[in-house]
């Protein structure tokens, strides 16, 4: 009689065993009591804990040089956008220059004829600043990429630059006539 319940004991254990092996998983929310119990035993749980928790700690590392690089984007943007302010205010004065300058051109042109190369200077000046206020605009698109606006503001800066020391040679230049 012993002999026939460990029999039937074992037996069950075997059928328990097979059925374990074939059913279990290592998702708690999925797996059973057997599936719990086998996970418990083998350490399963822990493993899986361990593997999210590492899992947790690289998306939070990820996370973190996202937001340093999102900053750093933001800073980029707040430059290009107080250079832009600078350019178009600068841009403005250069507007008003030229225009007193066009106006100077004109006075002496009315007492005797001003050298043709003044007057091509300054529509080139004239031009120049028409192209750099287009870049100005373009430059301060929000969705452009940051780095091809900060190129923008350095090419604007080189022809702002440019046009002022034309005109402060046309200035002293028509002083003179």
């Amino acid at each position: 009689m012993v002999l026939r319940q460990i029999i039937a004991l074992a037996t069950a254990l075997a059928a328990l065993s097979v059925v374990a092996g074939c059913a279990t998983t290592d998702d708690p929310h999925q797996g059973g009591f057997i599936s719990g119990v086998s996970n418990l035993a083998t350490g399963r749980y822990d493993e899986r804990i361990v593997e999210r928790e590492g899992q947790l700690g690289s998306e939070q590392t990820e996370q973190t040089r996202l937001q340093a690089r999102a900053a750093e984007i933001q800073r980029q943007r707040d430059q290009v956008q107080a250079e832009l302010t600078t350019a178009r205010s600068r841009l403005d004065d250069l507007e008003r220059s030229l225009a007193t300058l066009r106006r100077r051109l004109e006075e002496a042109q009315a007492r005797q004829p001003v050298d043709p190369a003044h007057w091509a200077r300054l529509r080139d000046a004239e031009g120049k600043l028409v192209l750099a206020s287009a870049r100005i605009e373009r430059a301060g698109v929000v969705d452009r990429p940051v780095d091809d606006a900060m190129d923008d503001v350095a090419d604007i800066q080189s022809v702002l630059a440019g046009v002022s020391d034309l005109v402060n040679e046309l200035s002293a230049e028509a002083l003179q006539s």
